[in-house]
Formats: structure tokens, sequence, C-alpha cells
């Protein structure tokens, strides 16, 4: 069976060098010690998914820091390359996916813009130097797609900017281990979802959960600030802010799943907030409503109660895991069987997500 992703090769992106992701499947577990890199590959998927996309570079510098600064973190955005002898980052696939290979070369650039009207040291209308980063995509697509074979942007490390969203991408939703906590991601959410018929489903889930749940709502209590209530027996309309992380955690995850077609589900830190026994309930619904929405999954997890909880009989072999060595590792990626992981996991009790 053909998925968006059949395989994806790293060949420089922040620490990797040469890595591949081989045989992937509809549902794909990132596993490993702590500074492996599992986040990092999900990142690389995220920019692979958008190339020519301003703003999904900026979304992947702030899924690792919730700042919502004015400007660019130039070493940050600069450390997503491979550092010498030039900035560059080179990434591959196969599968259903538009592009083949993409690279992209970086550059610091200056500018001499006004100095900022707030800084009373600094004389009116002079200009003071900004820093940058010059950004050069190149692409060889795919047969079928119509896509420019290269493109440049500039980010500037302070100042408001109008980031360009590219016509070209892939559908794609990422979820940070705090996406819950974000008001404005759920409201469109459930918005999106009600639209579609896909809000019972949901509610189906979260009954599973926790009964008292009868409905989600959107209300704007003030007449101003629309905000996401839960209708809950015994409480009444309450906002989603009164009830726990695990279960914002879980309406997250299942309003990203009900909104997303045929295209790229991206989880960082799968057992965020979400106790192990609702997890057991969430994963199979996930990976069921992935396959019925024809959605590629990519996940991480760095706990072994979570993974105990994901490796359920019930999953047959629909799951692949890979585990990430650190990068003193001879192998930096070994692709596991589920049955495999069991074993070692349940008849043995050892902790696969540490490399020999």
């Amino acid at each position: 069976m053909s998925h968006l992703f059949d395989s994806f090769r790293i060949g420089h992106f922040r620490g990797f060098t040469d890595v591949e992701l081989a045989d992937c499947g509809a549902v794909n577990l990132l596993i490993g010690a702590n500074n492996s890199g599992k986040s990092s590959i999900l990142e690389a998927l995220a920019l692979y998914a958008r190339p020519f996309d301003q703003r999904e570079w900026m979304e992947v510098l702030k899924r690792r820091d919730a700042r919502s600064g004015r400007g660019v973190q130039v070493a940050e955005l600069l450390w997503l390359f491979k550092q010498h002898p030039q900035f560059r980052i080179e990434l591959s696939a196969t599968g259903d996916v538009p592009i083949r290979h993409w690279a992209a070369e970086a550059k610091k650039v200056e500018r001499m813009a006004p100095a900022d009207p707030g800084n009373s040291e600094v004389e009116s209308g002079s200009l003071e130097p900004r820093t940058g980063v010059q950004i050069k995509v190149d692409v060889a697509p795919s047969s079928f797609a119509n896509l420019p074979s290269s493109q440049t942007f500039r980010f500037w490390s302070t100042g408001f900017a109008m980031w360009e969203s590219s016509e070209f991408s892939i559908e794609l939703h990422s979820l940070t281990p705090f996406s819950h906590r974000i008001d404005p991601l759920q409201l469109k959410g459930l918005s999106e979802a009600t639209q579609q018929g896909w809000k019972e489903d949901i509610l189906a889930l979260l009954r599973q959960i926790d009964p008292a749940i009868d409905d989600l709502e959107i209300l704007t209590p003030d007449g101003q600030t629309p905000a996401l209530h839960v209708n809950y027996k015994g409480l009444g309309l309450a906002p989603l802010s009164t009830l726990g992380d695990g279960l914002r955690r879980i309406i997250s995850i299942a309003l990203a799943i009900g909104n997303l077609k045929n295209g790229l589900l991206l989880i960082d830190e799968i057992e965020s907030a979400v106790h192990v026994s609702a997890l057991e309930t969430v994963f199979p619904w996930l990976t069921a409503a992935c396959k019925k929405n024809n959605v590629q999954l990519f996940a991480t997890t760095h706990s072994l109660e979570a993974l105990d909880a994901l490796l359920g009989p019930e999953l047959g072999n629909d799951m692949v895991l890979y585990r990430l060595n650190r990068p003193d590792r001879p192998e930096r990626v070994q692709r596991l069987a589920p049955d495999l992981v069991r074993r070692l996991r349940f008849d043995r009790g050892l902790d696969v997500r540490l490399g020999r």
C-alpha cells in the first residue's frame, strides 16, 4: 500500500546527516531517549510538506518555544541547517508526495531600517542595521506536480512581517505538547468538525473517557470573546479551561484528525497530559480515524508506560516503530516491528528506547 511517505530521508537537517525512515506505515511512532532527535524528525517532515511557506518555517521555531515575539531569532533559524561548510538542508522522499527532493541554503543578510520609534535613546527618523536570513529553496517535483523549481525569501530579526503562504502544500496539522492550551486552535477545530459532520464521532470518543460529557459548544459569554465550552452533567455549560489538561489534550487530537483529509498529522509527545488508561482508548480510535480520513500519522513518545499502552494487540501490525539513537551510535535510526517490540517489552522487560 502506498502512503503519502513510503520513505523519508534526511540528507542534512539540524544534527541529522544521511538518515532514513524506510518503509513507513500509516501510523509511525518515534521512540528513543531524551535528546535523540524525535522532535527534529517531525520538524523536517513539516518543512518537507511546506517548503515554500514562510509561515511554516516560523511555526517550526515556535513549536520549540511558545514565545510570540515580533521578529525572527536568526541564530535559531540557522540551527535548522547543517552548519559547515555552508548552511544547508537536504530532504527527500518516496510515496505519493508532490516533491521528490528539496534542498535549501541559507545565508545571513543585513539591511538598514527605521529605528524603533519607542526607543527614546535614538533620534527620530534615524536608521539602524537589521540582521536577517535569506533562504533559497530548490525542489525536484514529482511528475504529476506542477510546482516552481525554486523560491527565495528573507526573514528579518526585528519588526513585524507579513509572511507569505505558498499555494502549494501537503495538508498538514502539527500538535505540540502544549497545543491544547491555545484557544483559537480549538475554536477553529470545533467549527470545522461541526461543518464536516465529525463532531459526533469526537463526542463518542470523549464519552468513552468521561461519560458525563454531553456536548461541546462555542459560546461568547461576554459578547466579545468566543470560547469553547463543555456541557457537563451536573455542572452545565463550563469553559473548557475548567477541565483537566488531559481531556483538553484529547479534544485537540480528536479535532485535528477530524479536520484533516489525505494529509499528514504530526504529534509531538503523544502522551503529554494524557493518563495511560485514556491513551489505551484514544490511540486505537486515532489510528482508525487516520485510516478513515487517509491521514498518515507520525508521533513521538519518550514514555515507556505510553509505549506499552500504544502496543495493544488490537492494533495488530498497522504501526511502524522507529528507534532514534543518539549521534554517537553507529546506527542512527532502527526500524522495529511491533511484534518484536512487544516481545522485548512484555516478555523480557527491556527498555526499547535505548539502543545497544
